[in-house]
C-alpha cells in the first residue's frame, strides 16, 4: 500500500497544483471553520466522490483537519494482517519528520495496546509519558513529537485504521476534539472501505474473466491446432524441398532460397496464431488506454475465423470509421470473442440454413457511443432463456460455464457501455454492446 504525503506552508497553489493551506489556524485573518460544519462538508463530499478521488480527497480532509486542530502533522494508519500497521495518507508541516510508513505494533506498544482495545491515545505534553512508554518516549523524541491524538476507526464493529494529530509543541487535548477526531476518522475509515472493497471486487472480476479467457482458449483448442497444423505442414515440406534441391548436383540454389523464404513465412504465421493465443491468456495491467475497435475485432476474426471454417460458418466482418474507447484493450477483445464464439455456437446446433455470423461497428451519432453487433442465423434463444442470459453459472450448453455472458456484461459496465440481446425479425439472435467514445485522445 501506498503513502501518500502532503507538505503544508502558506496558502496557495504548488507547482503541481497540489492546494495548500496554513498551519495557524487562521493567523492569515479569515475566521476559522466550526467543526460542524467541517464534518457536514467531509460527510457530503464523501458521499459523492468517485472511487478515482478517494485518495486525494483523503489528503485534502487531513491537511483541512490539521487547519482546523492547529498541529503539524496529521496521518491515516490502516491496521493490517498481524500486528503490521501502515500509513496510507498523511498531511505534516514543513521540517515535521515523517516517521516510517509502516510499522509494528512492538515499535509503539503501549500506544498500540491502547489504541487496538478501542481506546484513544491523549498526550498533551511529551513530559507527561509514563515510565512504562518508553519506547514511545525514545520515537517522539527522535521525531519531534511534543503532543500526540491518536484514536481508532472502525467499520462494522471491527477496528480497520487510526486517525493521528501531532504538534511538535504542547497542545490540550479537549474531550470535544477527541469526539471531533472520532467522527471525522468514521468518514475516512468507510471511505477506505469501499476503496478496499472496490479493488477486491475489480481483483475478482479480473481473476473471473481470466478464467472465462483459459476456458474460451480450451474450446477453441481444436482450431486453433488445426491452425497451426497448416504452417507447420508447410515448414516440413519446405525443409526436405530444401534437402533436396541442395543434394541435387549441381544444387539448385535459387529454389532453395526460396523454399527457405517460404519456411521463414510460414514459421511466422504459427507464430503469430501462438502470440495471439499467448495474448489472450496473458494478465494484462487493468490501466485504461485509448483503444481502437476496428482493430479489436480484427484481432478476434483471426483468432476465431478457423474456428468457424471447420464448422462451415461464414464469418464476416463490416466495420466503418469509428472514434477510440476508453478502456482495458484485452477485457474488451474478451467481449468480442465471447459473442463471435456464442453466435457460431448458437448456429451449429442448428445448421439448417447456410450459416453466418455479421459483426458490425457503428457510430451512434444520437448517443454519441461506439456500438458493436454480432448477428447469427441460429435458431434464436428460447424465450424461457432469454430473461435470464446474462445470469452467472445460466448456460444453455451442455458444458457451458454459463459465465462468458455474465463477466462479458460486467466489463462492459465498468467500461461505461451496456450489453443487450435482441432477437433478429427473420431468425437468430443479436448480440450488442456500446461503449462511450473519446474524441479528445489520439489513438
Amino acid at each position: 500500500m501506498r503513502t501518500r504525503s502532503t507538505n503544508l506552508a502558506e496558502p496557495h497553489e504548488n507547482e503541481t497544483g497540489a492546494r495548500q493551506v496554513r498551519t495557524d489556524g487562521g493567523a492569515d485573518g479569515q475566521p476559522q471553520m466550526p467543526f460542524d460544519a467541517f464534518l457536514s462538508r467531509l460527510y457530503s463530499e464523501f458521499i459523492n466522490v468517485r472511487l478515482d478521488q478517494i485518495d486525494e480527497r483523503l489528503e485534502r480532509g487531513l491537511c483541512d483537519l490539521m487547519r482546523l486542530v492547529r498541529v503539524d502533522f496529521a496521518l491515516l494508519a490502516r491496521f493490517e494482517q498481524g500486528d503490521h500497521v501502515v500509513v496510507t495518507h498523511l498531511c505534516s508541516a514543513p521540517g515535521f519528520d515523517q516517521g516510517p510508513a509502516v510499522a509494528d505494533d512492538h515499535e509503539l506498544p503501549w500506544l498500540a495496546s491502547i489504541i487496538r482495545q478501542g481506546g484513544a491515545f491523549q498526550l498533551d505534553r511529551f513530559e507527561d509519558l509514563p515510565p512504562e512508554a518508553e519506547r514511545e518516549r525514545l520515537w517522539f523524541k527522535a521525531h519531534g513529537v511534543g503532543a500526540n491524538l491518536t484514536v481508532p476507526c472502525s467499520v462494522a464493529g471491527s477496528p480497520l485504521c487510526a486517525v493521528s494529530l501531532s504538534s511538535r509543541n504542547d497542545h490540550h487535548w479537549t474531550n470535544e476534539q477527541v469526539t471531533w477526531l472520532r467522527l471525522t476518522g468514521e468518514v475516512f475509515a468507510n471511505a477506505l472501505a469501499r476503496k478496499a472493497a472496490d479493488e477486491h471486487l475489480q481483483k475478482t472480476r479480473e481473476q473471473l474473466a481470466h478464467m472465462v479467457r483459459v476456458s474460451t482458449v480450451g474450446q477453441l483448442a481444436t482450431s486453433l491446432a488445426h491452425e497451426i497444423n497448416q504452417p507447420l505442414c508447410a515448414v516440413m515440406s519446405n525443409a526436405q524441398a530444401t534437402l533436396d534441391l541442395l543434394a541435387a548436383e549441381p544444387p539448385d540454389l535459387n529454389e532453395a532460397r526460396a523454399a527457405l523464404a517460404d519456411i521463414i513465412q510460414d514459421a511466422a504465421r504459427a507464430g503469430e496464431v501462438i502470440s495471439r493465443t499467448h495474448s489472450m491468456l496473458e494478465r494484462h495491467s487493468v490501466n485504461s488506454t485509448p483503444q481502437d475497435l476496428r482493430r479489436l475485432v480484427e484481432q478476434v476474426r483471426l483468432v476465431v475465423s478457423n474456428y468457424a471454417v471447420i464448422r462451415r460458418i461464414q464469418l464476416v466482418v463490416s466495420p466503418t470509421d469509428v472514434p477510440p474507447v476508453l478502456g482495458h484493450g484485452v477485457q474488451i477483445q474478451q467481449v468480442i470473442t465471447n459473442l463471435v464464439i456464442n453466435a457460431i455456437d448458437a448456429i451449429a446446433t442448428d445448421p439448417s440454413p447456410p450459416g453466418k455470423v455479421d459483426v458490425a461497428i457503428n457510430l451512434d451519432a444520437a448517443s454519441d457511443e461506439v456500438v458493436v453487433r454480432v448477428r447469427d442465423n441460429g435458431a434464436g434463444v428460447a424465450p424461457e432463456a432469454a430473461s435470464r442470459i446474462f445470469e452467472a453459472f445460466f448456460t444453455t450448453k451442455p458444458k457451458g460455464l454459463g459465465m462468458g455472458l455474465s463477466i462479458a456484461s460486467s466489463i462492459v459496465v465498468a467500461h461505461g457501455g451496456k450489453l443487450w440481446m435482441e432477437p433478429n425479425p427473420d431468425r437468430g439472435t443479436t448480440f450488442a454492446f456500446s461503449l462511450p467514445t473519446r474524441k479528445d485522445v489520439r489513438l
